[in-house]
């Protein structure tokens, strides 16, 4: 489940049918207000995004591996079957397990073939079962026991997918879902505001927003961060998002806002962030990538106001998809020790007579069966 988060963050899918009307945005009112962090992809966009392109033709490597996943283990194609993800995780005080996470799908009516994709998948530990009036669907992996259930929302074509290796947690999903427990939007007090969040609960993704991530110090204040940096940060959020410009060029933004806990923890925070955009302009140049891309890099500073830091870079859409292009051939299967040999074989193919071993499906994959049918 992180790694399916990590991939939302870090990468974008493949456009190959139009875009419906009925996804795309972080649904507030689908994740639950005690949520400890955020993660939306808007599946739509990165579809139509030059970069998302560039991942997600070739499901190799790092991170669109991460998506090949997620389409092995259920059987639903981020390129056409999935239109959103969120993921959130309870509670915030004690986020650290990632037994507290839930993943919400927003999928097409693809979604409606998941109990028998996952019953062929795991015919022994296989059950169904009931919370409420919603049917779970429930198998084990690696001692660990995952639940599942599918919901028609409003719109008949739409259809969400919960996912969570909690039972607890995959109930109070559904009692958000179904309006018995408060979400970001709505407060089930009648004395609460639903605008009273706290910061970065309150803040929305911006217009052509990708990616989206809000989440305070439980996220990782709890797991050893190498950072003294960091460990001061009490909340971040990050935006990924794509815009055109009056002559027609696409521009990828990232915009970050880091608060700290003090104004001299937000002084060492803007050193740190100063340090690696110098460090990522140098790369750029020794990598020969496009001028525009170093001289964003080595333009951009990070902000400074009080105890928060912000940070805006923005970069040519298409030519940061050229680049990832290029990091892609450098180290894709038929490259041997960082260089193109020009042979079609692989370096498994020609230790094997000429037959790839294909590695095995990753550790924490929730299956690793073929797709739904």
């Amino acid at each position: 489940m992180e790694r399916w988060c990590l991939a939302a963050i870090c990468v974008a899918g493949m456009s190959v049918v139009p875009a419906p009307s009925w996804a795309s945005p972080l649904d507030r009112a689908r994740v639950d207000r005690e949520a400890a962090w955020i993660v939306h992809v808007d599946m739509e966009r990165l579809r139509e995004s030059p970069v998302g392109c560039s991942v997600l033709t070739e499901r190799t490597g790092f991170p669109g591996s991460m998506f090949r996943d997620l389409h092995s283990d259920l059987g639903l194609d981020p390129s056409t079957e999935i239109n959103a993800l969120t993921a959130y995780a309870l509670h915030r005080e004690s986020a650290s397990d990632s037994n507290d996470s839930v993943v919400l799908i927003s999928s097409t009516s693809a979604a409606d073939g998941l109990p028998k994709f996952m019953q062929e998948a795991h015919p022994e530990t296989f059950e169904f079962s009931r919370e409420g009036d919603a049917t779970l669907l429930s198998w084990t992996v690696e001692d660990s026991r995952w639940f599942l259930c599918v919901k028609t929302p409003d719109n008949p074509v739409e259809r969400i997918v919960v996912l969570s290796r909690s039972r607890e947690c995959i109930a109070s999903a559904l009692s958000v879902l179904g309006g018995g427990r408060a979400s970001l939007a709505r407060t089930t007090d009648p004395a609460e505001s639903p605008s009273t969040l706290a910061w970065p609960y309150d803040q929305d993704p911006a217009r052509g927003s990708i990616a989206f991530v809000a989440a305070n110090r439980s996220m990782w204040g709890n797991r050893g961060t190498s950072s003294p940096a960091f460990r001061g940060a009490t909340g971040i959020v990050l935006d990924l998002r794509e815009q055109h410009d009056d002559s027609g060029d696409r521009w990828t933004q990232l915009s970050a806002k880091v608060r700290m806990d003090t104004d001299q923890a937000a002084e060492q925070m803007e050193s740190v962030a100063k340090g690696a955009l110098a460090w990522l302009a140098l790369s750029a140049q020794k990598a020969e990538s496009p001028e525009s891309c170093c001289k964003a890099l080595s333009s951009a500073a990070p902000v400074r106001v009080g105890s928060e830091v912000a940070l805006d870079v923005k970069v040519n859409s298409q030519e940061l998809a050229t680049i990832m292009d290029t990091v892609r051939t450098v180290h894709s299967p038929n490259t041997i020790h960082g260089r193109t040999d020009g042979s079609s074989k692989t370096e498994n193919e020609d230790r094997n007579g000429g037959v790839t071993k294909h590695a095995a499906p990753a550790k924490n994959s929730v299956s690793s069966t073929p797709s739904r049918k």
